[in-house]
């Protein structure tokens, strides 16, 4: 098990080849560093593909992950995607 794998729960362990890993410049309050850095990390994960989980995982996952605007029709294969950002706050006067 390698230390670059994502560990979700003890049977889940989704393999450092199936994530992307993006950073970017973080918009928002923190001063101009934290907007001249790349300082969020976005992380994406294709359900629909992955080899980490068991077809009634992958079955029940896509279920509670899709679009209900789609009025019931298949969605477009699209990662999972999660941000996190460097934020900081003045502390000043």
């Amino acid at each position: 098990m390698a230390a670059e794998s994502l560990h979700i729960q003890n049977d889940i362990i989704i393999p450092e080849h199936e994530l992307e890993i993006q950073a970017s410049l973080s918009g928002g309050p923190g001063g101009q560093h934290v907007n001249k850095t790349h300082s969020r990390i976005t992380l994406r994960w294709y359900l629909e593909s992955s080899q980490a989980l068991s077809d009634s995982q992958r079955a029940y996952s896509t279920t509670i992950c899709s679009d209900p605007r789609n009025d019931g029709q298949p969605d477009q294969p699209e990662p999972l995607s999660a941000n996190a950002s460097i934020t900081r706050r003045n502390e000043g006067t």
